[in-house]
C-alpha cells in the first residue's frame, strides 16, 4: 500500500518513527506559542486546551497513517488479504491496482493506491447486489472509504445530533473538514451494514444455526413491544425542469422492542445490561427479530419472562408463536396488559355514559382500584349494571371497551396482585421510555420526513447506540465485513399471527384425520 496525505499539504507518508519525530517537533513549537498566550492572559486557556487537542488529534492521525502503509507490507498482513480473498461469499475477479481516497479517525485524507477484486460472473438471484472488494481495507476494518473507528464517530454524531447540519458543525470543532452529504452517506452506510447484519441474524435463527448465549441464565426477563409515529417520505415523479421533486408524506409506525432485567421488585436492574430493536417492518418480521434476539441471549435458561406490551392486536397475536417457537416452559412465562393502558380503557367506557363529570371521577378510581385489585369480573359488571342501555349496539365504543377488557381478563393477563407478589412490573414505562429516546428526538419533529430507507437505517443504528449492544454489534459488523459486503437487509417474514396458525394446524388435523379414515377403509376392505 501506498500512501500520500491530501490535507492541507500533499505529501508522502514516512515511517512511523519520523512522523513521530515531526510531531514532536511541532509540539514543542506548539507548547511555547501556548506558553506565550497564557502568560500574557490566562483567560487564553480555553482556546490553549482547545488547539492542543486539535493538534494532538492531527499528529496521531499522522502516526496512524504511518503505521498503516508500514503493517501493509508485513507478510503477516498480506497473508490475511490474500484469505480475505480467497473466503469471500461471492467469487472475485484477479486483484488489479487502483486509487482512492480514504478516511482515518483524525480525519486526515489519504490517497492510496491499493488492490481491488472486482465481482465475477452473474448471481442467480435477481435480487442480489453485488460489490467488488477491497481487501487490504477490509483486513483493517474499513468500511468502503472509511476507517472502522472514524465510521463509528461520524455514526455516533449523527445520530445523538438533532439533524446531519448539526453533526457536521460538531464535527469541524473537532477539527475534520467534512460536509453534511458526507456524513449523512457514512451514518446511513452504517445504519445499512447493520440492518444487513441483522438480517444474518434472524435467518440463522430460523435455520436453526444461531448459537445462544448466556446474558439472560438465572435472569428475571421482561419483554416489551410498542409501536411509535413518524412521517415516511415518498418522491412524486421527477419534473423535466429540473427542480426539487415533490414528494407526499404518510404516517409509519415503527416497531420496537425492548428486553431488560428485572430485580425482586419488578424494577430494572441497576447496571444491567438491556437490548434494544427496532423495524418498519411487518409484525410478522418483528415476532421474528424478537425470538432470534431471545435466543441469542439464552431465554431458554433465564428464571422466567415476562411479555408486557398495550392491547394492540398485532402484538398479542405473535407472543404466542414466540414462545412455541423458544419452547419456553409455560410455568416461566407471564402475560401482562400495561395497567394504565387497560386503566385507560375504562375511562373510554366511562366516557360513554351520561354521568355527571364529578361521577365519573369517582367512579373512574373506584374502577381502577379494583382494576388494580385484580377483579377484573366487577369491573366489567358495574360497567354493564351502568351503561345497560349502551349494550344493545354492539358495534359502540362502550361495547368494544367492554369487549377489550373482558377478552384480557379471560386470557389471564390482568393479574395485577400476582404479579405483584412475583415482582414483576405491571406497567410498559420502558417501552414508553424507549419510544421516545429511539424515535421522537431524533426520527419525529416538525417538518422531519425520512425516505424508507434512511429511516430504517437511522432507527437501527439508533437502537444499538442507546441500548447496551453497540461495540458488541460493531465489533461483529467489522467481522462480518470479513467474509461478505452484502448489504440486503429486508427479508420476507411469514405469517405468525395467530389465527393463521389455527386455522394452519385445522387444516393439518383435518388432513390427518382424513388419512386415518383412509387407511381404516383400507384395512376394513382386507
Amino acid at each position: 500500500m501506498d500512501a500520500q496525505m491530501t490535507n492541507n499539504e500533499v505529501r508522502t507518508v514516512k515511517t512511523p518513527s519520523e512522523e513521530l519525530a515531526l510531531f514532536f517537533s511541532d509540539a514543542h513549537e506548539l507548547i511555547r506559542q501556548c506558553e506565550q498566550q497564557l502568560r500574557h492572559s490566562p483567560s487564553n486557556f480555553r482556546r490553549v486546551e482547545r488547539k492542543l487537542c486539535q493538534a494532538f488529534r492531527k499528529g496521531s492521525g499522522n502516526i496512524a497513517a504511518a503505521l498503516l502503509v508500514a503493517s501493509s507490507k508485513d507478510s503477516a498482513t498480506s497473508d490475511k488479504v490474500e484469505d480475505i480473498q480467497q473466503s469471500s461469499a461471492h467469487p472475485l475477479r484477479k486483484p488489479v491496482l487502483q486509487t482512492l481516497v480514504i478516511r482515518l479517525l483524525s480525519g486526515l485524507l489519504l490517497q492510496v493506491t491499493i488492490l481491488y477484486c472486482a465481482p465475477k460472473g452473474k448471481s442467480s438471484d435477481a435480487t442480489e447486489v453485488r460489490t467488488g472488494l477491497y481487501p487490504e481495507l477490509a483486513a483493517y476494518g474499513f468500511a468502503k472509504k472509511s476507517s472502522a473507528a472514524f465510521e463509528e464517530e461520524v455514526t455516533r454524531k449523527a445520530a445523538l445530533c438533532p439533524s446531519f447540519e448539526l453533526a457536521t458543525q460538531e464535527l469541524e470543532r473537532d477539527g475534520v473538514d467534512i460536509n453534511v452529504k458526507e456524513v449523512r452517506r457514512v451514518a446511513t452506510q452504517c445504519g445499512t451494514s447493520l440492518l444487513a447484519l441483522r438480517r444474518v441474524m434472524v435467518q440463522s435463527f430460523l435455520s436453526g444455526t444461531l448459537k445462544s448465549g448466556n446474558e439472560l441464565a438465572g435472569e428475571h426477563v421482561v419483554v416489551s413491544t410498542d409501536g411509535g409515529r413518524m412521517k415516511h417520505r415518498k418522491n412524486k415523479a421527477q419534473n423535466r425542469s429540473g427542480k426539487h421533486p415533490k414528494y407526499h408524506t404518510e404516517w409509519r409506525e415503527p416497531k420496537l422492542i425492548i428486553i431488560y432485567i428485572v430485580d425482586a421488585n419488578g424494577k430494572k436492574k441497576k447496571k444491567s445490561r438491556f437490548w434494544l430493536d427496532g423495524t418498519f417492518l411487518g409484525p410478522d418480521n418483528l415476532a421474528e427479530m424478537l425470538a432470534a434476539w431471545l435466543f441469542r441471549l439464552g431465554i431458554t435458561r433465564a428464571a422466567s419472562v415476562t411479555f408486557i406490551a398495550d392491547g394492540a392486536p398485532w402484538i398479542w397475536d405473535r407472543f404466542d408463536w414466540v414462545v412455541e417457537q423458544l419452547k419456553l416452559p409455560k410455568e416461566k412465562v407471564e402475560y401482562v396488559l400495561d395497567f394504565y393502558h387497560a386503566a385507560h380503557h375504562i375511562g373510554l367506557a366511562l366516557a360513554e355514559i351520561d354521568l355527571p363529570e364529578d361521577e365519573r371521577r369517582r367512579l373512574y378510581q373506584e374502577l381502577r382500584s379494583e382494576l388494580r385489585q385484580s377483579r377484573w369480573q366487577s369491573v366489567v359488571g358495574r360497567l354493564e349494571a351502568l351503561g345497560g342501555s349502551l349494550l344493545s349496539a354492539e358495534d359502540s365504543i362502550f361495547c368494544r371497551e367492554l369487549r377489550f377488557l373482558r377478552k384480557h381478563g379471560e386470557s389471564g393477563h390482568l393479574n395485577y396482585v400476582k404479579y405483584t407478589r412475583r415482582g414483576l412490573p405491571k406497567g410498559s414505562g420502558a417501552m414508553e421510555s424507549a419510544v421516545r429516546r429511539v424515535i421522537n428526538l431524533r426520527l419525529k419533529g416538525n417538518g422531519m420526513f425520512w425516505t424508507p430507507e434512511n429511516a430504517e437505517s437511522m432507527l437501527q443504528v439508533r437502537c444499538q447506540l442507546l441500548s447496551s449492544e453497540w461495540d458488541v454489534r460493531m465489533e461483529e459488523l467489522y467481522q462480518h465485513r470479513l467474509r461478505t459486503r452484502r448489504s440486503e437487509w429486508q427479508w420476507q417474514a411469514t405469517d405468525r399471527s395467530r389465527k393463521t396458525r389455527n386455522e394452519t394446524k385445522t387444516e393439518e388435523n383435518g388432513y390427518r384425520n382424513a388419512e386415518k379414515q383412509r387407511k381404516t377403509q383400507i384395512k376394513n376392505r382386507e
